[in-house]
């Protein structure tokens, strides 16, 4: 299993990163500031400096502007402070900063993978889906008995696929930050012990996450993760409903479309474990852990749900979603099937069609019985 470790490897995603780095930064100085990793009289003496809480302080001295250039460098606003003080001062931020870097880079890693499972990895299950004729069969006959009931079921995917593409990874991102700070200031391990598994981490690339966030399942968005994996595991047909419970709480809408649930049954045969057997999934090295592991799993049900739509939305012909290279945009409810919308009559700069997609490859057999295997 993969494990990201390098900063660079998840650069292209930080417009992804919602993380408020200034705020989270101020959370922790002031979570060190009340532990036992100062003693009552260096913290007697820093109140006696600061008049106000040490956040507050070091805000209004700019400490953050001075930081976006070198932790270190900070330091400068306290200089009148007396040395045995000026080094407890220097143990916080020292420990804020390795905090802030920790969680940033867990909700990087994840806000990474997040978003390749919902372009990438449904990219490559539509491609799967799209070329199997078992399938394809089953969505015309879904549309020949009810065609406005598909439709119906159809313009309300829209939205929630729109949410999935533009809103779930800052949302998620969001509340990481959040849980894994919760976490991180929780009383459950000393701080010096924390902040050794925080800096193991960080330093030599390892795995220690599962030493320091074993309680991360208590908190949300983990703790009703759990829910969402109760639902989803009393069969396929629930997972739709698994999955708008997940949307709902994050903010989504919630949603029911019984005429298109039978084909997202068909296609949640891909499990976690069937996607990563088949090389469509990557897991990285914190799916060890079991929260992280349902959040995973849930994200992947996401990427299946968006490559049905979108095969579904090719093979009725509705143009609500045209798609090229894994990114959707939205289209003018016009034309047939998957050709070009004509030109309208207004003379216009001629539009490039779309290429046709490249079938995919062979996947894994479909043990659903209405369905003969994908092939």
């Amino acid at each position: 299993m993969k494990y990201i470790k390098e900063f660079y490897e998840y650069k292209q995603y930080e417009k992804l990163i919602t993380i408020n780095e200034n705020e989270l930064f101020y959370t922790f100085v002031d979570y060190y500031y009340n532990s036992e990793l100062i003693s009552n009289n260096d913290r007697t003496i820093l109140e006696s400096y600061t008049k106000y809480s040490l956040s507050d302080y070091l805000i209004n001295e700019n400490f953050f502007d001075k930081l976006k250039d070198r932790y270190d460098s900070a330091a400068t606003v306290v200089k009148n402070i007396p040395d045995n003080a000026k080094n407890a001062l220097n143990s916080i931020i020292d420990a804020a900063k390795t905090s802030v870097d920790f969680v940033k880079n867990l909700v990087s890693q994840l806000n990474v993978y997040i978003n390749k499972m919902i372009t990438v990895t449904s990219d490559k299950i539509r491609n799967k889906l799209k070329v199997d004729q078992n399938f394809i069969k089953q969505i015309k006959d879904t549309n020949a008995k009810n065609k406005d009931g598909l439709l119906k079921d159809m313009k309300e995917c829209k939205n929630i696929v729109s949410f999935y593409k533009d809103k779930l990874t800052g949302i998620i991102s969001s509340k990481l930050s959040t849980a894994f700070t919760q976490v991180v200031t929780s009383e459950d391990l000393p701080v010096e012990e924390k902040l050794n598994y925080m800096k193991e981490s960080l330093v030599m690339g390892k795995n220690v996450i599962s030493s320091l966030i074993h309680g991360i399942e208590k908190v949300p968005p983990f703790s009703w993760l759990g829910k969402v994996k109760e639902m989803a595991e009393k069969g396929v047909n629930n997972i739709v409903a698994a999955l708008s419970y997940f949307t709902q709480q994050l903010g989504g809408p919630k949603f029911e479309i019984p005429v298109i649930a039978s084909l997202l049954a068909i296609a949640f045969e891909y499990n976690v474990k069937g996607l990563a057997k088949h090389g469509l999934l990557e897991v990285i090295g914190l799916a060890t852990l079991p929260a992280i592991a349902i959040l995973i799993k849930t994200i992947a049900y996401v990427a299946t749900f968006i490559a049905v739509i979108l095969v579904i939305d090719d093979v009725c012909g509705l143009n609500l979603l045209v798609h090229s290279h894994g990114n959707d945009h939205e289209a003018t409810p016009k034309g047939t099937a998957t050709t070009p919308v004509a030109p309208k009559a207004t003379p216009a700069p001629p539009a490039t069609p779309a290429a046709p997609t490249n079938p995919g490859t062979t996947t894994e057999k479909n043990p659903t019985a209405s369905a003969a295997p994908i092939k």
